[in-house]
């Protein structure tokens, strides 16, 4: 599954961001992998775009910057269809 994920530094939480981020890059896990990010040009936020087949690793790795970061995940339609589908047929 791929998802677009849009994130925001938490207020007061900058500093404390940039030196996570230049501690471990933002790396995701190894079942996850990070095709791009965008980082705003004021350095409050950004896009990343991830793939991966493993729902517990984004939530991990989400997880891993809650506490300075807010994260919203996005799924594609067609990943909405697919997910629908598959949710309705298994009623």
């Amino acid at each position: 599954m791929m998802l677009l994920i849009l994130w925001k530094v938490k207020t007061g939480q900058r500093d404390a961001a940039v030196e996570r981020f230049k501690q471990t890059q933002g790396a995701p896990p190894p079942s996850v992998k990070m095709l791009n990010r965008w980082h705003r040009t004021d350095g409050d936020g950004g896009i990343t775009i991830a793939e991966s087949n493993d729902a517990q690793a984004l939530y991990r790795w989400a997880y891993q910057w809650s506490d300075l970061l807010t994260s919203t995940p996005i799924r594609s339609s067609t990943m909405r269809r697919r997910l629908r589908s598959y949710s309705v047929r298994n009623e």
